[in-house]
């Protein structure tokens, strides 16, 4: 899809050219929405703490609940994070990107400390292999991923989590501008300034997968696959795929009548913008979105951001293509319902 929400599967962030399957603007929308979401949020799962409260609770518990209370804060600045990346791509003033780069880069040292900081570090060394000590499944659920997202942060410095975030920044300014004047030249430096970056990045995190670059950037993001398992994939669906492509190609070349839209539905400059908007938010809305907890905004590429399940931000895009907007509209709502649907309360854990 075009776009990923807070912390599910956005496009690894680098690619040997033989791998690279996404276009930047999946990439571009998905970074500035991922904002929102740190990276140690990114598996936590609701829980009750009624069963280790800390009256009389063991070391380990005691532990946990300061562990729940740090990470509360560090999506809490991460939610800021996710309102800086939409408001870049839906509201902000061309003029103020170099400004919103250095913002970006700046909140990202703050919110790197916060996560790998000393506190960060005893809670985790409290609850660090003590997941049995705790009879509820998503506690040591939660215990586990926490500490293996911690180890992964805490080995970037907070300098290199600045400048990945202010690159992110300028690159996605870049790749509009880019975009806009049909000139790739424009975002090239920035692509390239991103590929190596991202190595550098998935080379520190994830030092026992270096061999293969792409797994670090993959493992982010798809914890676990491989890349090797992915060209393992992509075969398998290349040969089906490609068949089924040539068949439907040579059918539409013998009778074009096949693919065409019923004259009601023909695309051209008759489907109005405001129209198309008024459309949009009615299906939407039927397919059960909350406008008191979202918006219906226009992107250069559509995607789903905000921050948590009470501030869930979406995007699309008009044209004469009047399936475009509809479309697009459709695929961000199903990701905002996602967010929209997930436990009030439990945010950051």
């Amino acid at each position: 899809g075009p776009c990923v929400i807070f912390a599910r599967r956005p496009l690894c962030l680098f690619a040997p050219p033989s791998r690279i399957c996404s276009m930047w603007n999946v990439y571009a929308s998905s970074v500035s929405a991922l904002a929102g979401r740190s990276v140690l949020m990114a598996h936590l799962r609701p829980v009750s703490s009624s069963r280790i409260a800390m009256s009389g609770a063991s070391a380990p518990a005691q532990s946990y609940e300061k562990l729940k209370a740090l990470l509360r804060e560090v999506d809490a600045l991460s939610e800021i994070q996710g309102i800086l990346g939409y408001d870049e791509q839906v509201f902000m003033p061309p003029g103020a990107a170099a400004s919103r780069a250095k913002q970006k880069g700046a909140l990202a040292k703050i919110l790197h400390d916060k996560s790998t900081g000393t506190e960060m570090r005893e809670a985790i060394d409290g609850v660090r292999g003590r997941e049995e000590d705790f009879d509820d499944v998503r506690v040591r659920a939660n215990i586990r991923d926490a500490v293996d997202a911690f180890d992964k942060e805490a080995r970037k410095s907070s300098d290199l989590a600045q400048k990945e975030a202010q690159l992110e920044s300028e690159a996605n300014q870049a790749w509009a501008a880019a975009r806009k004047a049909s000139d790739f030249s424009l975002f090239a430096g920035k692509l390239t300034e991103i590929f190596e970056l991202k190595k550098e990045v998935a080379a520190v995190t994830r030092p026992a997968l270096k061999s293969e670059p792409y797994d670090g950037a993959l493992d982010a993001f798809e914890r676990g696959m491989r890349a090797e398992r992915l060209d393992e994939i992509f075969e398998e669906l290349r040969a089906g795929l490609v068949p089924l492509l040539e068949a439907i190609n040579a059918k539409k070349a013998s009778d074009p009548s096949v693919d065409a839209p019923h004259p009601s539905l023909a695309f051209g400059d008759q489907w109005d913008t405001e129209a198309q908007a008024a459309l949009s938010r009615d299906v939407a809305a039927k397919m059960g979105y909350s406008f008191d907890n979202g918006r219906l905004d226009v992107s250069t590429h559509p995607f789903t951001g905000g921050a948590g399940p009470q501030d869930v931000r979406m995007t699309t895009r008009y044209s004469a293509n009047w399936a475009e907007g509809f479309g697009a509209t459709i695929h961000e709502c199903g990701h905002a319902l996602y967010e929209q649907g997930r436990d009030v309360g439990a945010e950051g854990l």
